[in-house]
């Protein structure tokens, strides 16, 4: 096992922006927007049939921005498009029984007379 060198030195590097604060706000107003329409539009890509690493290098030259960049906007549309697909099926387990619940209502409206206008209204509802 090798040994640790006790004198070696770790540096930390940042980078900060020079911009008067009124001007923070629109840099960062307008990353976010530029942000926004790549993944809008790699949405529409994947959409259609393509595939996010085939699209990649297109969308670096097109928007001017970093491998890093598109690789978090793909992961964080991936994302939502795993969870739209999982919530898919909550949402049509609950409508399956919401329209169990409303036709159960209507039968008994229907053993009711006079009941013509809520008989309608639930009808619509299913």
């Amino acid at each position: 096992m090798p040994q640790k060198n006790s004198d070696s030195q770790t540096f930390t590097l940042q980078t900060r922006l020079c911009i008067e604060e009124e001007q923070e706000g629109l840099v960062l107003l307008s990353y976010a927007d530029l942000m926004s329409t790549i993944e809008r539009k790699l949405f529409s890509d994947i959409s259609k049939g393509r595939m996010a690493h085939e699209v990649k290098s297109e969308y670096l030259k097109k928007y001017g921005i970093t491998a890093r960049q598109f690789n978090a906007i793909r992961v964080q549309l991936e994302g939502k498009i795993a969870s739209i697909k999982e919530l898919r099926k909550d949402r049509i387990e609950e409508f399956k029984q919401k329209i169990t619940s409303l036709e159960a209502k209507i039968q008994k409206l229907q053993k009711k007379k006079n009941v013509d206008l809520i008989l309608h209204q639930k009808k619509r509802r299913s």
